[in-house]
């Protein structure tokens, strides 16, 4: 249980080291086309090949991905950037493979893993009630969950959603992240803060 918080930011370190480079390489790929078609004088032939729109589909999905995941975004409008994320990714796949068949494989594998990422998140998802009170004077909300008394350690995050419809129709698809602030097998349960 020690090591989760260091595989989290290695994997996250990964993950964003792997998109900055996938953004770079499909920008210096597109832009060397562009480039070699300019000079060729054939851009306007070859930019309505549908293969060719297909790689722009990609490239801009893959640039409104890098734009949105700039902290501006990721701070002020987390639910906008995951749900660009999730949406761009979604139509990355297919584009890629519009535009050069032989990756299939590839988008095969990149979407299994996705999708068990997505299973096993669902598979971990636990409901409890909780009590939730504000902490105006150090700008905090307390959560107790008395019901959920182990399997952490304190100062690692969770993500919880408020399945309440007095928050509006949608936000069972907002998540919001907690630290854990108790230790565990404590009377008053899980705390975050």
């Amino acid at each position: 249980m020690s090591q989760i918080p260091v595989v989290y930011l290695l994997v996250s370190g990964m993950r964003r080291f792997a998109g900055t480079l996938l953004v770079i390489a499909s920008n210096v790929h597109s832009i060397g086309y562009i480039y070699q078609w300019t000079i060729d004088h054939t851009f306007s032939k070859n930019v309505r090949m549908s293969p060719h729109i297909w790689a722009f589909v990609a490239l801009v999905t893959v640039d409104l991905i890098c734009l949105f995941s700039i902290p501006f975004f990721r701070r002020r409008a987390y639910n906008f950037f995951y749900c660009s994320h999730v949406v761009l990714f979604v139509l990355f796949l297919p584009a890629i493979h519009a535009h050069q068949p032989g990756v299939w494989p590839y988008v095969i594998a990149a979407a299994g893993i996705i999708s068990l990422d997505y299973l096993i998140r669902f598979m971990k998802t636990c409901v409890f009630n909780a009590r939730i009170r504000p902490i105006p004077d150090l700008m905090l909300t307390r959560i107790e969950v008395p019901q959920l008394n182990a399997g952490w350690r304190a100062g690692q995050h969770v993500r919880l959603r408020v399945l309440s419809s007095a928050m509006g129709w949608f936000s069972w698809a907002e998540s919001h992240p907690f630290t854990i602030a108790t230790a565990t097998k404590t009377p008053e349960g899980m705390v975050l803060l």
